[in-house]
């Protein structure tokens, strides 16, 4: 019976933290396409962009 419960929270620990790290990767995946058309020294294609304080 214990080994089952702890199995189980093997388990859900192992799905939450895949489900965090996929999370991680789409956001910064995001990050970065929505940042691709800026320059590097934050021009003014940054303007507007909910990135532009993160951005390089």
């Amino acid at each position: 019976m214990l080994i089952t419960i702890l199995a189980n929270v093997a388990v859900a620990s192992i799905i939450l933290a895949l489900l965090a790290f996929a999370i991680s990767i789409m956001v910064k995946q995001g990050k970065e396409e929505s940042c691709a058309s800026c320059s590097s020294k934050k021009g003014s294609a940054c303007k507007g962009c909910q990135f532009a304080d993160k951005c390089h």
